[in-house]
């Protein structure tokens, strides 16, 4: 049987707990994982390692860039990535219009997180 080749995340995130956190799932349960704090850094990373990354799972609300002007920018380059979004804010209106296999509302679950990351890179 092949192997399943491994699947690389950005994910991007001001809050470092948070990134922390979602990255160290991440990685335990097999992604290769580029992190970044802000949507500039995660914008030069994703330019950087462009051809490596399958999804890009960016929180909404960033100074610098928020999620959705840097999936924009990465989307104009690649426009095949796969996207999911998180916030802590209230989402519902805020992502119409962009791109993406949807938000995850903070705080979530790691099964949650998961899961919705798996379907999103399966879409």
């Amino acid at each position: 049987m092949p192997l399943t080749p491994i699947q690389t995340i950005l994910v991007v995130d001001d809050d470092a707990m948070v990134r922390n956190y979602v990255t160290a799932v991440l990685a335990n349960t097999g992604y290769q994982v580029y992190t970044a704090g802000s949507g500039e850094r995660g914008f030069v990373c994703f330019m950087e390692h462009a051809d490596d990354i399958d999804l890009v799972f960016s929180d909404i609300v960033m100074p610098e860039m928020n999620g959705p002007e840097m999936v924009k920018r990465i989307l104009s380059y690649r426009p095949e990535v796969k996207v999911l979004f998180m916030t802590g804010y209230h989402a519902l209106g805020l992502m119409e219009n962009h791109p993406g296999c949807g938000v995850l509302q903070k705080p979530f679950t790691k099964d949650l997180m998961l899961s919705s990351i798996q379907r999103c890179l399966r879409a």
